[in-house]
Protein backbone atom coordinates (compact mmCIF):
# COMPACT_ATOMS: atom_id res chain seq x y z
CA UNK A 1 0.00 0.00 0.00
CA UNK A 2 1.31 3.30 -1.34
CA UNK A 3 2.36 5.83 1.84
CA UNK A 4 0.97 9.38 2.49
CA UNK A 5 3.55 11.38 1.51
CA UNK A 6 1.85 14.84 2.50
CA UNK A 7 -1.77 15.07 4.26
CA UNK A 8 -2.79 18.53 4.41
CA UNK A 9 -6.01 19.15 6.82
CA UNK A 10 -8.03 22.53 6.56
CA UNK A 11 -5.48 24.58 6.45
CA UNK A 12 -5.98 28.66 6.47
CA UNK A 13 -3.58 31.24 6.87
CA UNK A 14 -4.14 35.00 6.79
CA UNK A 15 -1.79 37.75 6.06
CA UNK A 16 -3.09 40.95 8.71
CA UNK A 17 -6.32 41.22 7.23
CA UNK A 18 -5.89 39.43 4.04
CA UNK A 19 -7.14 35.72 3.80
CA UNK A 20 -4.81 33.92 1.35
CA UNK A 21 -6.00 30.06 2.24
CA UNK A 22 -9.18 29.12 2.45
CA UNK A 23 -9.59 25.41 4.86
CA UNK A 24 -7.38 23.68 2.69
CA UNK A 25 -7.49 19.76 1.94
CA UNK A 26 -4.67 18.24 -0.36
CA UNK A 27 -3.03 14.80 0.09
CA UNK A 28 0.22 13.95 -1.82
CA UNK A 29 0.42 10.07 -2.36
CA UNK A 30 4.61 8.76 -1.88
CA UNK A 31 6.30 8.77 -5.39
CA UNK A 32 3.29 11.26 -6.77
CA UNK A 33 4.44 14.23 -8.94
CA UNK A 34 1.80 17.06 -8.20
CA UNK A 35 2.05 20.47 -10.27
CA UNK A 36 0.14 23.53 -8.67
CA UNK A 37 -1.34 25.87 -10.62
CA UNK A 38 -3.60 29.05 -10.33
CA UNK A 39 -3.56 33.32 -11.43
CA UNK A 40 -1.42 35.38 -8.84
CA UNK A 41 -2.62 36.13 -5.81
CA UNK A 42 -4.29 32.08 -5.58
CA UNK A 43 -1.82 31.16 -2.84
CA UNK A 44 0.51 28.71 -4.72
CA UNK A 45 3.40 30.77 -2.93
CA UNK A 46 1.87 30.63 0.69
CA UNK A 47 0.85 26.92 0.76
CA UNK A 48 4.75 26.65 -0.30
CA UNK A 49 6.35 28.15 2.06
CA UNK A 50 4.26 26.26 5.29
CA UNK A 51 5.19 23.15 3.00
CA UNK A 52 9.04 24.10 2.93
CA UNK A 53 9.05 25.35 6.90
CA UNK A 54 9.38 29.24 5.85
CA UNK A 55 5.75 29.42 7.48
CA UNK A 56 3.65 28.04 10.07
CA UNK A 57 0.11 27.06 10.03
CA UNK A 58 -2.27 29.15 11.14
CA UNK A 59 -5.43 27.14 11.55
CA UNK A 60 -5.29 23.14 10.58
CA UNK A 61 -2.97 20.70 10.11
CA UNK A 62 0.20 19.87 7.59
CA UNK A 63 1.25 16.19 8.06
CA UNK A 64 4.86 14.56 6.42
CA UNK A 65 4.77 10.94 6.49
CA UNK A 66 2.58 10.87 9.54
CA UNK A 67 4.16 13.46 11.54
CA UNK A 68 2.87 16.86 12.00
CA UNK A 69 5.42 19.64 10.26
CA UNK A 70 5.25 21.96 13.62
CA UNK A 71 7.13 19.25 15.90
CA UNK A 72 9.84 18.44 13.42
CA UNK A 73 12.97 19.97 13.93
CA UNK A 74 15.16 21.87 11.53
CA UNK A 75 17.39 18.78 11.03
CA UNK A 76 14.57 16.54 10.69
CA UNK A 77 12.59 18.44 8.16
CA UNK A 78 15.59 19.23 5.80
CA UNK A 79 16.07 14.89 5.82
CA UNK A 80 12.71 14.74 4.38
CA UNK A 81 12.39 18.00 2.45
CA UNK A 82 14.81 19.17 0.27
CA UNK A 83 13.35 22.92 -1.29
CA UNK A 84 14.56 24.68 -4.68
CA UNK A 85 13.11 28.48 -4.55
CA UNK A 86 12.25 30.59 -7.83
CA UNK A 87 15.90 32.41 -7.02
CA UNK A 88 18.80 31.92 -5.07
CA UNK A 89 21.38 34.39 -3.32
CA UNK A 90 24.31 34.00 -1.38
CA UNK A 91 26.29 36.32 1.15
CA UNK A 92 29.44 35.18 0.37
CA UNK A 93 30.90 33.98 -2.97
CA UNK A 94 31.18 30.43 -2.22
CA UNK A 95 32.27 27.63 -5.07
CA UNK A 96 29.77 26.05 -6.68
CA UNK A 97 30.89 22.61 -5.49
CA UNK A 98 30.57 23.86 -1.65
CA UNK A 99 27.34 25.36 -2.75
CA UNK A 100 26.04 21.59 -3.68
CA UNK A 101 27.97 20.30 -0.75
CA UNK A 102 26.13 22.19 1.47
CA UNK A 103 23.15 20.15 0.44
CA UNK A 104 25.04 17.34 2.01
CA UNK A 105 25.02 18.19 5.66
CA UNK A 106 21.98 16.74 6.95
CA UNK A 107 23.93 13.80 6.03
CA UNK A 108 26.70 14.60 8.13
CA UNK A 109 27.41 14.97 12.19
CA UNK A 110 27.25 18.47 13.51
CA UNK A 111 30.83 19.19 13.46
CA UNK A 112 31.92 16.45 11.04
CA UNK A 113 33.70 17.12 7.61
CA UNK A 114 32.76 16.12 3.95
CA UNK A 115 33.02 12.16 3.68
CA UNK A 116 33.94 10.79 0.61
CA UNK A 117 30.60 9.55 -0.15
CA UNK A 118 29.64 13.28 0.42
CA UNK A 119 31.91 14.73 -1.98
CA UNK A 120 31.19 11.80 -4.56
CA UNK A 121 27.07 12.27 -4.37
CA UNK A 122 27.67 16.37 -4.48
CA UNK A 123 30.05 15.81 -7.80
CA UNK A 124 27.34 13.16 -9.37
CA UNK A 125 24.50 15.46 -8.54
CA UNK A 126 26.61 18.30 -10.59
CA UNK A 127 27.42 15.77 -13.22
CA UNK A 128 23.21 14.95 -13.54
CA UNK A 129 22.60 18.93 -14.00
CA UNK A 130 25.46 19.48 -16.24
CA UNK A 131 27.43 21.92 -13.71
CA UNK A 132 30.44 19.91 -12.89
CA UNK A 133 32.48 22.41 -15.63
CA UNK A 134 30.85 25.27 -12.87
CA UNK A 135 32.79 23.18 -9.76
CA UNK A 136 35.36 25.89 -9.32
CA UNK A 137 34.02 29.07 -9.74
CA UNK A 138 32.08 31.17 -8.25
CA UNK A 139 28.23 30.73 -6.87
CA UNK A 140 28.32 34.67 -7.43
CA UNK A 141 29.84 34.56 -10.94
CA UNK A 142 27.48 32.64 -12.72
CA UNK A 143 24.49 33.12 -14.35
CA UNK A 144 20.37 32.97 -13.09
CA UNK A 145 20.05 30.30 -15.24
CA UNK A 146 23.18 28.12 -14.00
CA UNK A 147 22.47 29.02 -10.54
CA UNK A 148 19.49 27.43 -10.92
CA UNK A 149 20.75 23.83 -12.06
CA UNK A 150 23.77 24.39 -9.23
CA UNK A 151 20.71 24.68 -6.77
CA UNK A 152 19.18 21.78 -8.12
CA UNK A 153 21.98 19.51 -8.00
CA UNK A 154 22.24 20.86 -4.15
CA UNK A 155 18.71 19.25 -3.37
CA UNK A 156 19.53 16.34 -5.71
CA UNK A 157 22.53 15.51 -3.09
CA UNK A 158 20.58 16.30 -0.45
CA UNK A 159 18.62 12.77 -1.07
CA UNK A 160 15.08 13.84 0.38
CA UNK A 161 12.02 12.09 -0.07
CA UNK A 162 10.20 15.25 -0.99
CA UNK A 163 10.93 17.95 -3.48
CA UNK A 164 9.51 21.03 -3.66
CA UNK A 165 9.99 23.01 -6.33
CA UNK A 166 9.03 26.82 -7.13
CA UNK A 167 9.11 27.27 -10.98
CA UNK A 168 12.13 24.82 -11.23
CA UNK A 169 12.19 26.13 -15.12
CA UNK A 170 11.60 29.56 -15.07
CA UNK A 171 15.41 31.29 -15.32
CA UNK A 172 16.25 28.09 -17.88
CA UNK A 173 16.41 28.02 -21.27
CA UNK A 174 13.90 25.95 -23.17
CA UNK A 175 16.89 23.14 -23.81
CA UNK A 176 17.48 22.97 -20.10
CA UNK A 177 14.15 23.47 -18.96
CA UNK A 178 13.27 20.08 -20.93
CA UNK A 179 16.62 18.43 -19.24
CA UNK A 180 15.88 19.29 -15.79
CA UNK A 181 12.35 18.11 -16.07
CA UNK A 182 13.29 14.77 -16.93
CA UNK A 183 16.09 14.64 -14.88
CA UNK A 184 13.27 15.30 -11.79
CA UNK A 185 11.37 12.83 -13.30
CA UNK A 186 13.64 9.98 -13.78
CA UNK A 187 15.11 10.90 -9.95
CA UNK A 188 11.49 10.85 -9.24
CA UNK A 189 10.99 6.71 -10.36
CA UNK A 190 14.50 5.82 -8.92
CA UNK A 191 13.86 6.99 -5.78
CA UNK A 192 10.11 6.80 -5.56
CA UNK A 193 10.97 10.80 -4.75
CA UNK A 194 7.34 13.08 -4.15
CA UNK A 195 7.54 15.88 -5.93
CA UNK A 196 5.46 19.75 -5.56
CA UNK A 197 6.14 22.06 -8.56
CA UNK A 198 4.50 25.47 -8.67
CA UNK A 199 4.04 26.28 -12.16
CA UNK A 200 3.00 29.32 -14.52
CA UNK A 201 3.35 27.09 -17.88
CA UNK A 202 0.36 24.66 -18.04
CA UNK A 203 2.01 22.65 -20.75
CA UNK A 204 5.16 21.52 -19.11
CA UNK A 205 3.27 21.04 -15.71
CA UNK A 206 0.78 18.58 -18.11
CA UNK A 207 3.83 16.79 -19.61
CA UNK A 208 5.28 16.00 -16.36
CA UNK A 209 2.91 15.99 -12.91
CA UNK A 210 0.93 13.01 -12.07
CA UNK A 211 -2.08 15.33 -11.15
CA UNK A 212 -2.77 19.13 -11.55
CA UNK A 213 -4.04 20.53 -9.21
CA UNK A 214 -5.41 24.07 -9.87
CA UNK A 215 -6.17 27.01 -7.19
CA UNK A 216 -7.88 30.30 -7.18
CA UNK A 217 -8.66 32.62 -4.22
CA UNK A 218 -6.97 29.94 -1.52
CA UNK A 219 -9.46 26.96 -2.45
CA UNK A 220 -8.42 24.38 -4.45
CA UNK A 221 -11.20 24.64 -7.30
CA UNK A 222 -9.91 21.13 -9.20
CA UNK A 223 -7.02 18.22 -8.65
CA UNK A 224 -7.03 15.66 -11.08
CA UNK A 225 -5.47 13.94 -13.49
CA UNK A 226 -3.86 16.58 -16.94
CA UNK A 227 -6.20 15.53 -19.49
CA UNK A 228 -9.30 15.81 -16.68
CA UNK A 229 -8.17 19.35 -15.17
CA UNK A 230 -7.04 21.02 -18.39
CA UNK A 231 -10.52 21.51 -19.88
CA UNK A 232 -11.25 24.97 -21.21
CA UNK A 233 -14.28 25.27 -18.81
CA UNK A 234 -11.54 24.61 -16.13
CA UNK A 235 -8.92 27.16 -17.18
CA UNK A 236 -11.99 29.76 -18.07
CA UNK A 237 -13.14 29.31 -14.34
CA UNK A 238 -10.18 29.48 -12.58
CA UNK A 239 -7.44 31.72 -14.82
CA UNK A 240 -11.00 33.77 -16.67
CA UNK A 241 -9.09 32.53 -20.27
CA UNK A 242 -10.42 31.09 -23.29
CA UNK A 243 -8.22 28.53 -24.34
CA UNK A 244 -8.14 25.41 -26.78
CA UNK A 245 -6.99 21.87 -25.38
CA UNK A 246 -5.38 19.70 -28.08
CA UNK A 247 -3.56 16.54 -27.52
CA UNK A 248 0.01 16.97 -27.87
CA UNK A 249 1.08 14.66 -30.97
CA UNK A 250 4.13 13.48 -29.50
CA UNK A 251 3.60 12.61 -25.84
CA UNK A 252 -0.49 12.66 -26.11
CA UNK A 253 -0.41 14.76 -23.01
CA UNK A 254 -2.79 18.49 -22.94
CA UNK A 255 -1.74 21.07 -25.04
CA UNK A 256 -3.38 24.56 -24.08
CA UNK A 257 -3.33 27.12 -26.57
CA UNK A 258 -4.40 30.53 -25.46
CA UNK A 259 -6.92 32.19 -27.70
CA UNK A 260 -6.71 35.99 -27.68
CA UNK A 261 -9.50 38.23 -27.20
CA UNK A 262 -7.70 41.23 -29.34
CA UNK A 263 -10.81 43.05 -30.10
CA UNK A 264 -11.26 44.23 -26.47
CA UNK A 265 -8.58 46.72 -27.07
CA UNK A 266 -10.83 48.09 -29.32
CA UNK A 267 -13.90 49.74 -28.62
CA UNK A 268 -15.52 47.50 -30.79
CA UNK A 269 -14.83 45.05 -33.09
CA UNK A 270 -16.87 46.59 -35.82
CA UNK A 271 -13.99 48.92 -36.05
CA UNK A 272 -11.88 46.30 -37.42
CA UNK A 273 -11.79 46.00 -41.17
CA UNK A 274 -13.11 42.55 -41.74
CA UNK A 275 -10.54 40.52 -44.34
CA UNK A 276 -9.78 37.31 -46.31
CA UNK A 277 -6.55 36.01 -44.93
CA UNK A 278 -4.86 33.05 -46.14
CA UNK A 279 -1.76 31.75 -43.56
CA UNK A 280 0.81 29.25 -44.58
CA UNK A 281 2.11 27.49 -41.74
CA UNK A 282 3.17 24.59 -40.01
CA UNK A 283 5.21 23.19 -37.02
CA UNK A 284 2.70 24.89 -34.54
CA UNK A 285 3.79 28.30 -35.74
CA UNK A 286 0.61 29.26 -37.07
CA UNK A 287 -1.86 28.18 -33.87
CA UNK A 288 -0.94 31.92 -32.29
CA UNK A 289 -1.76 33.84 -35.23
CA UNK A 290 -5.29 31.49 -35.91
CA UNK A 291 -6.34 32.72 -32.59
CA UNK A 292 -5.91 36.35 -32.59
CA UNK A 293 -7.52 36.38 -36.37
CA UNK A 294 -10.29 34.66 -35.63
CA UNK A 295 -10.95 36.67 -32.49
CA UNK A 296 -11.02 39.64 -34.95
CA UNK A 297 -13.31 38.13 -36.61
CA UNK A 298 -11.44 37.38 -39.74
CA UNK A 299 -12.10 35.09 -42.64
CA UNK A 300 -9.46 32.37 -42.36
CA UNK A 301 -8.01 30.12 -44.95
CA UNK A 302 -4.78 28.07 -44.39
CA UNK A 303 -2.06 25.92 -46.29
CA UNK A 304 -0.59 23.54 -43.60
CA UNK A 305 2.69 21.64 -43.65
CA UNK A 306 1.01 18.47 -42.07
CA UNK A 307 -2.27 16.64 -40.52
CA UNK A 308 -0.12 15.84 -38.06
CA UNK A 309 0.92 19.11 -36.98
CA UNK A 310 -0.23 21.18 -34.07
CA UNK A 311 -1.25 23.87 -36.58
CA UNK A 312 -3.70 21.33 -38.45
CA UNK A 313 -5.81 20.76 -34.67
CA UNK A 314 -5.98 24.25 -33.90
CA UNK A 315 -6.81 25.46 -37.27
CA UNK A 316 -9.80 22.37 -36.98
CA UNK A 317 -11.14 23.51 -33.10
CA UNK A 318 -11.38 26.95 -34.83
CA UNK A 319 -12.94 26.27 -37.96
CA UNK A 320 -10.62 27.48 -40.22
CA UNK A 321 -10.61 26.25 -43.98
CA UNK A 322 -7.31 24.24 -45.11
CA UNK A 323 -6.63 24.54 -48.41
CA UNK A 324 -3.81 22.12 -48.85
CA UNK A 325 -2.07 20.10 -46.39
CA UNK A 326 1.51 20.72 -48.22
CA UNK A 327 2.92 17.36 -46.38
CA UNK A 328 4.63 16.22 -49.57
CA UNK A 329 6.01 18.41 -53.00
CA UNK A 330 2.67 19.70 -54.72
CA UNK A 331 1.64 17.11 -57.73
CA UNK A 332 -1.79 16.95 -58.28
CA UNK A 333 -2.90 19.89 -60.68
CA UNK A 334 -6.49 19.97 -58.89
CA UNK A 335 -5.03 21.06 -55.04
CA UNK A 336 -2.53 23.80 -57.11
CA UNK A 337 -5.21 25.23 -58.55
CA UNK A 338 -7.32 25.70 -55.46
CA UNK A 339 -4.03 27.10 -53.64
CA UNK A 340 -3.54 29.60 -56.48
CA UNK A 341 -7.23 30.15 -56.00
CA UNK A 342 -7.51 30.77 -52.10
CA UNK A 343 -3.61 32.84 -52.49
CA UNK A 344 -5.18 35.22 -55.45
CA UNK A 345 -8.83 35.54 -53.38
CA UNK A 346 -7.32 36.56 -50.25
CA UNK A 347 -7.06 39.97 -48.87
CA UNK A 348 -3.38 39.32 -47.82
CA UNK A 349 -1.35 36.28 -47.56
CA UNK A 350 0.62 35.83 -44.31
CA UNK A 351 3.86 33.12 -44.20
CA UNK A 352 5.01 32.69 -40.44
CA UNK A 353 7.80 30.84 -38.79
CA UNK A 354 7.14 27.22 -40.65
CA UNK A 355 10.21 25.51 -41.57
CA UNK A 356 10.72 24.61 -45.03
CA UNK A 357 11.76 21.29 -47.09
CA UNK A 358 12.02 19.88 -50.09
CA UNK A 359 8.14 18.85 -49.64
CA UNK A 360 6.81 22.28 -48.79
CA UNK A 361 9.17 24.52 -50.67
CA UNK A 362 6.62 24.93 -53.64
CA UNK A 363 4.47 26.62 -51.54
CA UNK A 364 6.64 29.55 -52.03
CA UNK A 365 7.38 28.89 -55.76
CA UNK A 366 3.59 29.38 -56.55
CA UNK A 367 3.54 32.34 -54.39
CA UNK A 368 6.70 34.12 -55.98
CA UNK A 369 5.27 32.93 -59.70
CA UNK A 370 1.94 34.90 -59.00
CA UNK A 371 2.79 37.02 -56.81
CA UNK A 372 1.14 40.16 -59.61
CA UNK A 373 -2.06 38.08 -58.43
CA UNK A 374 -1.87 38.86 -55.36
CA UNK A 375 -3.08 41.99 -53.03
CA UNK A 376 -0.75 41.86 -49.81
CA UNK A 377 1.93 39.13 -48.79
CA UNK A 378 3.35 39.56 -45.14
CA UNK A 379 6.03 37.39 -43.77
CA UNK A 380 6.61 36.92 -40.11
CA UNK A 381 10.32 37.11 -39.39
CA UNK A 382 12.16 36.80 -42.55
CA UNK A 383 15.60 37.05 -40.83
CA UNK A 384 15.39 34.19 -39.32
CA UNK A 385 14.37 32.12 -42.12
CA UNK A 386 18.24 31.03 -42.44
CA UNK A 387 17.64 28.62 -39.03
CA UNK A 388 14.60 27.44 -40.78
CA UNK A 389 15.80 26.79 -44.48
CA UNK A 390 16.04 23.00 -44.82
CA UNK A 391 16.73 22.81 -49.01
CA UNK A 392 20.00 24.02 -49.01
CA UNK A 393 19.60 27.74 -49.47
CA UNK A 394 16.13 27.45 -51.92
CA UNK A 395 13.43 29.04 -48.88
CA UNK A 396 15.94 32.07 -48.18
CA UNK A 397 16.31 32.69 -51.74
CA UNK A 398 12.43 32.43 -52.89
CA UNK A 399 12.04 35.15 -49.54
CA UNK A 400 14.25 37.41 -51.31
CA UNK A 401 12.76 37.26 -54.62
CA UNK A 402 9.48 37.54 -52.69
CA UNK A 403 10.43 40.94 -50.79
CA UNK A 404 12.07 42.38 -53.93
CA UNK A 405 8.30 42.03 -55.41
CA UNK A 406 6.96 43.49 -52.71
CA UNK A 407 6.16 41.35 -49.98
CA UNK A 408 6.24 43.20 -46.37
CA UNK A 409 8.43 41.78 -44.01
CA UNK A 410 6.72 42.03 -39.99
CA UNK A 411 8.82 40.97 -37.01
CA UNK A 412 5.77 39.60 -35.16
CA UNK A 413 2.07 38.25 -34.82
CA UNK A 414 1.20 41.39 -32.85
CA UNK A 415 2.96 43.47 -35.22
CA UNK A 416 0.92 41.76 -38.25
CA UNK A 417 -2.37 42.44 -36.53
CA UNK A 418 -1.49 46.10 -36.21
CA UNK A 419 -1.18 46.26 -39.99
CA UNK A 420 -4.06 44.48 -40.67
CA UNK A 421 -6.00 46.91 -38.79
CA UNK A 422 -5.23 49.79 -41.12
Amino acid sequence: MTAEAINIQSLSFHYETNQVLRGLDLRVAEGEFIALLGPNGAGKTTLFNILSGILKPQSGSVQIFGQDIRGMKARDKAKQIGVVPQESTANFNYSNLEIVLMGRVVHTSRFGNESEEDIHQAVRAMERTKTEHLAERGFMEISGGEKQRVIIAQVLAQETSILLLDEPTSNLDINYQIEIMQLIQSIKRERNLTVVAIFHDMNLAAQFADRIVLIKEGEILYDNTPEKTFVPENIHKVYNAHVIVEKNPFTGKPLVLPLYDHHKELESAAEIDKKKIHIISGNGSGSHLFSILAWEGHSLSASIVSSFDVDHRTAESLGIREVHLAFDCIKDAAMVRLLREALKNSDAVVITRLFFTEGNIQLLTEMSDDFDTLKAVYIIDPEGIGARDLTGGKAEELYKKLTEKGAVPVENEEMLTMMLRK
